[in-house]
């Protein structure tokens, strides 16, 4: 094996070694996203994360207020769906 070789095969090891890295930061950078999507601010304005029960009760929130409006719009279909998600969100908490 002469130095040519030697360096392709550490080309190729070095770019499965950076691929590797740029999908686990595309996934580290995903998973901060979410976190902060899903942070709250306290009373005095600094950030801490929503527990899994709060984004559950916000979720629930809106669910309920979309079924109100399904209901006035009397699109009963939809509502009849929207109803079935909120049974399985309190379920949940």
């Amino acid at each position: 094996m002469n130095e040519e070789d030697i360096n392709k095969i550490a080309d190729r090891v070095a770019n499965i070694v950076i691929d590797y890295l740029e999908n686990k930061q595309e996934e580290w950078n995903n998973e901060f996203i979410t976190q902060v999507e899903n942070s709250k601010h306290d009373v005095f304005g600094n950030m801490r994360f929503a527990t899994e029960q709060e984004i559950l009760i916000n979720e629930l929130e809106k669910l309920e207020k979309l079924l109100a409006n399904y209901l006035d719009a009397e699109n009963y279909e939809k509502a009849a769906i929207i109803n079935e998600k909120i049974k399985n969100l309190r379920k949940k908490l």
